[in-house]
């Protein structure tokens, strides 16, 4: 049914591509690059939170790094352990 919408209308798939590359765009200007460090191993809930907002782990440097969605989110959610989080702008 959806390949035949297509090719019934091929202003539906690009009306698609427009809404999409908007969205990645908006997404896009909302990040910011960042290196997150804490004094320990944090916990597995932690990781997966860290992990939502954009973050890898580089394990050689033993911190996180990338382009943090919701940044300020990401800070209040963290509240009282212990971290270091160091903004990259260019």
């Amino acid at each position: 049914m959806l390949k035949k919408d297509l090719d019934d209308n091929e202003n539906l798939l690009s009306g698609w591509i427009v809404k999409g590359n908007a969205a990645f765009n908006t997404e896009k200007k909302d990040t910011i690059a960042v290196i997150l460090k804490f004094p320990e191993e944090p916990n597995s809930d932690i990781r997966a939170f860290v992990r939502s907002h954009g973050l890898r782990f580089n394990s050689f440097r033993q911190e996180w790094y990338g382009n943090a969605y919701r940044i300020e989110e990401l800070k209040t959610s963290l509240g009282k352990i212990k971290y270091n989080l160091e903004e990259i702008r260019g």
